[in-house]
Order: structure tokens, then sequence, then C-alpha cells
């Protein structure tokens, strides 16, 4: 199940309550030393872990009285047991939210009845996960039954916060996407086509198509740059389009530095559509700490499950594909440059590494206007910096899709004279010159164009 590159012991936690489990770390060498290694499995929390099964099983056996009320109760009542004391709980536990999402589902009786399925997928922890699940230091492989397991268990409410290690991953739990604490109807409703969303999957996951012995990989990727004469790879400039749908190619995920983003609470961008349409993709949560400013994280056969319209505030969950395939993405957080527009312009190295540890050896990518939008980022600047990176890394071809019409492919016939040196040439002296506040209305393709004696 788990390739890591460190050798360490396998070994077991029982402990009943989260406060036990911080006091034996912080008194237990053996493990503090292996926390890298580790994420603890809710089956791992004895008692706690049996007093969920007492739910699982309530669900598992209920196949014949379901309704989208009771079914809420029983994801409240496991969520209240991962708190010993009610004052732990600082609200009011309330996931109307779940209720709603099934209620006007359009596969309503068909998604009620696998709910008991649901449940023995999720007990199915004790016998797949026996010692841990490990976190992704260089890679993991799972099945893609054991992808569902896990994914049940969030689904469910099982998965157990985490103490508070900055090594630990961001809580996962699927209690946030449940609660319906705020009646701002908007984000409620991105709320109800998340879940829907994941309706679907596990539809899915009980239908003849899926295919359980399947591996999914988790790579966390670290690469040497070197700047080098190479040519630059075939460019692409798409004004429409998914980038979901394009395919024999790796997809771009503008990752947040914590992977997932918000997509188990109210974002709705482009990190947590692609999470919600590749749903297999939400078990990296689980096993991803914070990514470093020189790594990437790779995800490879993930399935494309979910159709959607719409972006943020207006995303909607449509069903499932016609055809589903194995997909792959490239998770790479850019700098946020809100509220610091300029400081893009000193950045650009950092960007140029970030993109380059993700797209080496990759041989075609999807991508487009990484860490634009709310991030502030100059998209043309943006463009070329993935462009050298991914010839760098010697990719055969970079698809750039963007909503924006713009004359490019005469750009790019002129700027393909380049080898990948010299554009990162072109490249740093616009940075330097925009950094010294010394260009304004001009950005770095049209600045780059007029420096060239064609």
């Amino acid at each position: 199940m788990i390739n890591q590159s460190a050798d360490k012991k396998n070994f077991q936690i029982s402990t009943p309550i989260l406060s036990d489990l911080e006091e034996e770390t912080q008194n237990n060498k053996e493990i503090q030393q292996h926390l890298q290694y580790l994420y603890i499995s809710p089956n791992l929390f004895t008692k706690l872990w049996l007093d969920i099964k007492k739910q699982l099983e309530i669900l598992k056996s209920s196949q014949y009285n379901l309704n989208p009320f009771n079914v809420q109760q029983i994801l409240e009542e496991i969520y209240r047991l991962h708190f010993p004391n009610p004052q732990q709980i600082k609200k009011k536990i309330n996931f109307r939210n779940f209720y709603l999402a099934l209620d006007g589902f359009p596969q309503k009786k068909e998604f009620i009845a696998k709910i008991p399925n649901i449940a023995d997928l999720a007990l199915k922890m004790d016998t797949e996960f026996r010692d841990y699940v490990g976190m992704l230091i260089e890679r993991v492989e799972l099945k893609r039954q054991q992808v569902a397991i896990l994914i049940a268990n969030m689904f469910l409410c099982v998965m157990h916060l985490q103490p508070d290690f900055k090594i630990l991953p961001q809580v996962f739990i699927m209690g946030i996407l449940f609660d319906r604490q705020n009646e701002d109807s908007i984000q409620n409703n991105n709320k109800i086509q998340k879940i829907r969303c994941l309706f679907y999957y596990f539809l899915h996951v009980f239908s003849p198509d899926f295919k359980g012995q399947e591996k999914i990989v988790f790579t966390r990727k670290k690469a040497n740059l070197t700047i080098s004469n190479s040519p630059l790879c075939d460019f692409i400039y798409c004004e429409y389009g998914q980038m979901e749908n394009v395919q024999d190619c790796y997809i771009v995920d503008f990752a947040n530095k914590k992977i997932g983003g918000g997509v188990l609470n109210l974002g709705c961008v482009q990190e947590e559509i692609l999470f919600l349409c590749h749903p297999e993709a939400l078990a990296s949560l689980l096993i991803t700490t914070e990514i470093k400013a020189d790594e990437s994280i790779i995800i490879e056969g993930v399935n494309r499950l979910i159709m959607y319209e719409g972006y943020s505030n207006k995303f909607e969950c449509k069903g499932t594909v016609k055809q589903i395939r194995s997909v792959s993405l490239i998770c790479i957080d850019a700098g946020d440059y809100t509220g610091n527009y300029h400081q893009q312009y000193k950045d650009y190295r950092r960007e140029l590494i970030k993109s380059y540890s993700g797209f080496y050896g990759i041989p075609r990518i999807c991508t487009g206007k990484w860490g634009c939008g709310v991030f502030g980022g100059e998209w043309q600047l943006k463009a070329l910096i993935q462009w050298v990176a991914a010839s760098l890394g010697g990719c055969q071809q970079i698809v750039f899709i963007n909503d924006e019409s713009y004359v490019f492919n005469q750009a790019f016939n002129l700027l393909k004279e380049f080898n990948s040196n010299q554009l990162w040439e072109q490249i740093q002296k616009y940075c330097y010159k925009k950094q010294k506040d010394e260009l304004s209305n001009i950005n770095a393709i049209d600045f780059i164009l007029s420096q060239k004696q064609f």
C-alpha cells in the first residue's frame, strides 16, 4: 500500500480521547520521531472508534427505514462523539445542508439505498488500514478501493480532529460542508452542490464501472533547477474551454499550500472545482502536509467523474460524465499578491522553481492563469514563466487556457525564436524594470516583443 523512502517501524497508538493523545506524544520520543510518517487512523483511537462503529452499524443495518432526516441525525451523533465534553462544541450542530442536498438530489432513492453500503465501506478501515495511513513524504500508492474507504470515513464524519502538530494536515471532516449555521443562501448552495458531487461519487463506487484494484499514486516532487539553452516547447493558447476536459495532459491544480484549499468549506474556485470533478483527489487532504516553496504534489490516476457549470458562487453539479477517464494532477501553489501587486516582480524566481518542480518530466501539461484572479498575478508573466519551466523540464507541449481574448498566436510565433535561457533573461529584465517602476501599462509579453530585434 505505501512506498516511502525512509525506514520505520509499524506501531499502533491506542488512546480514548484527543487530549490523552497529545500528552502521550509529548512523552513518547518514538511517536514524535515517526509523526512525519503517520496519519493517525480513526480505528486507532480505541474507545472513540468503538463508539463510532455502533453508529456505523446502525447505518449499515438500516436499509429499509432510512430517510434524509434520520441519516442527518446519525451523522450529527457521530460528529458529537469527537467531543467528550459538550463545551468543546462551540455552536449547536446543524447538518441541514446534508438533508437539503439529499432531499433535492435527482437520484435520491438510489443514494439512500447505498448509505448502508457507505457505512459498510467505512467499517473496512479495520481491515484495510490495520496500522496506519502513511503521510506523503515521497510517494504513497493506494488502491482505488482504499481511497473510497478513506473518503467514506471522511463523508461520515469519522475522521478525528488532529492534534495541533505543525507536521499534520488541516482538519478534513465533512461536518463543515454539512453544517448550515449561516443562512446565506449563496454560501449554502455552494455546500449543497459540493455534497451532491460526493453523492454521485458514491453511486459510482457501488456501480459495475468501479475498478477498485486500480492504483492512485501521490508523489511529493522536488527538482533542482538548471537554466539551459533548451528550445522552447510547443505552446498552444486556447481562448475557451475547461481544463478538466483537455485529454492526454497532466492538469495543473492552482493549489493552496494546504492542498485542497476550501474544498470542504466555502471555497469554490479552480482547485476546489478540480477536486470536486475528481473526488478521489480528496484523499490527498488526509496525507499531505503543507507544500514547501520548492515542492509540488503530483496525483496520478484519479477518475474524472463530475460534470459542472459555473464558477465560484455560480457552481452547480450537473451529474456524471458519460465516459470516465483517468486523470493526473500537478498541484502547485502560487504566490499570493493580493494587496501587494508589485511583490510578484521580486518573486518571479520562486514561481519558476515552483512550476519547474511540478512540470519536470511531464510530457504534456494543461494550465492557465495560475496565481492570477484573487491572488493578483499578471497572467502574461505567469504564462511565460510556466512556458520556460515546462521547456526546461523536458515537456513536449503546454496548453494554456484563458477566458480572455488575446492575439497570442502571432506573439507565440515570434517568441518561439528564443530558447529557454533567452526568454528567461527577458523575463528577468522585465521584472527588474517593474520593480523599479520604470514600466507602466505594459505586460510581460508586449514588453519582450518590443525588445526583440526581428
